[in-house]
């Protein structure tokens, strides 16, 4: 007769057979041992240039351009490369778009995902590491430059599309939820409410957000808006949200709850040359305060960019392509030009005045954004 620890050990095997397919997931799985990676730091979201100087000093002047390969975050990263293929020469450089660090990397440290209310800035730095390496087979990422053919198009320009205005805060690092044990005491692990967001704002004395002019459309969709925030004591308390003066909310948010609200915004709160954001604390308590972490209005937009110098925006799928007549972009000595972040195509702008004018092709929806060639807008990398 067996005894229990013959089938303990019967279990043991058994379990660890059936786990031996199984591998975990680190996150490096795109490092390809042995070879060499070039680190870049980027913190901030812009058009960035691997200049040949910054290549020769790493040893790599000698690499055609058609081998070079470019990581963030275990993605492959489209390059445009100012030759398609040899060594680039004493002229030459690397161009890729570089994203500073948020916090949805942030997301898988707190206790459950949907406790994160803002995922905009990381906890921890704003600088993302961008791996630059060599590749000889194909497969590489490249930007397509493609035509831009405006003088034949046909199509009416597109009057407006969907914009999302975020307003995400960063005057402090909010601990969270806590219990009072004499003093505040706060858990080791991410919890509710925790990270960058406003200050403190106590009953009586709302916190105001001024905005410039929105550029909305006059048609398309109803505006909606969302506000996430967290109270930040243990006390009972309403949120009132207004806009330009007309309350859009006013709801329980007691204690250290955090939640994220969501509603419609009349077309005439965000049409004037300036919008106020105003959050109230309704509690009646003095000591009580609560926190906005961000708030988001997304609404029809004209293609008027508010003389920004780096743009991003959104189409939806159209089966004929669409025509884009863009007003108010930051004027640079170059000429800016497209990406479309889906489909990694390039089109460079064809000037008419003060707009700059794109005439694309059929496609899915797709995410794009416009850039500038402002030397000030460009971040060179210098090692």
């Amino acid at each position: 007769m067996r005894g229990p620890s013959f089938f303990k050990s019967v279990l043991l095997i058994l379990g660890l057979s059936l786990a031996a397919p199984v591998r975990a997931q680190y996150g490096n799985e795109w490092v390809v041992h042995g070879k060499a990676y070039h680190r870049i730091k980027v913190g901030a979201t812009a058009w960035h240039r691997i200049p040949f100087s910054t290549l020769q000093a790493a040893g790599l002047a000698g690499v055609p351009a058609e081998h070079f390969q470019l990581w963030n975050n275990g993605a492959q990263v489209p390059l445009h490369t100012s030759a398609a293929s040899g060594p680039l020469g004493p002229d030459g450089f690397i161009e890729f778009l570089g994203r500073m660090n948020d916090g949805r990397n942030d997301t898988r440290l707190f206790r459950s995902p949907e406790l994160q209310l803002s995922d905009r800035w990381s906890l921890h730095t704003d600088t993302a590491a961008y791996f630059l390496t060599v590749e000889a087979s194909s497969g590489n990422l490249r930007y397509a430059t493609e035509a831009n053919p405006v003088s034949t198009n046909t199509l009416a320009p597109e009057p407006w599309f969907l914009h999302t205005h975020e307003v995400a805060y960063k005057e402090k690092l909010n601990p969270g939820f806590g219990m009072f044990l004499g003093l505040n005491v706060y858990a080791s692990s991410y919890d509710i409410g925790e990270g960058w967001t406003s200050r403190d704002i106590s009953p009586g004395g709302p916190m105001q957000t001024n905005l410039p002019a929105l550029a909305m459309a006059s048609g398309g969709p109803e505006p909606v808006y969302e506000l996430s925030a967290s109270g930040n004591t243990n006390h009972a308390r309403n949120l009132r949200f207004t806009v330009n003066g007309g309350e859009l909310l006013n709801a329980p948010l007691n204690q250290y709850s955090g939640r994220t609200f969501s509603g419609s915004v009349p077309r005439g709160l965000l049409g004037g040359s300036a919008v106020q954001l105003s959050v109230a604390n309704l509690g009646t308590t003095g000591s009580d305060r609560l926190v906005v972490h961000r708030i988001r209005l997304t609404y029809p937009r004209t293609f008027d960019f508010g003389g920004a110098g780096i743009f991003e925006f959104s189409l939806p799928a159209s089966p004929n392509g669409n025509f884009l007549e863009i007003s108010n972009f930051k004027n640079g000595p170059g000429t800016p030009f497209l990406l479309d972040l889906t489909t990694s195509r390039r089109y460079v702008a064809e000037r008419s005045g003060d707009r700059l004018r794109f005439a694309l092709p059929p496609g899915g929806r797709r995410d794009f954004i416009l850039l500038g060639t402002d030397p000030s807008d460009l971040r060179t990398i210098p090692a």
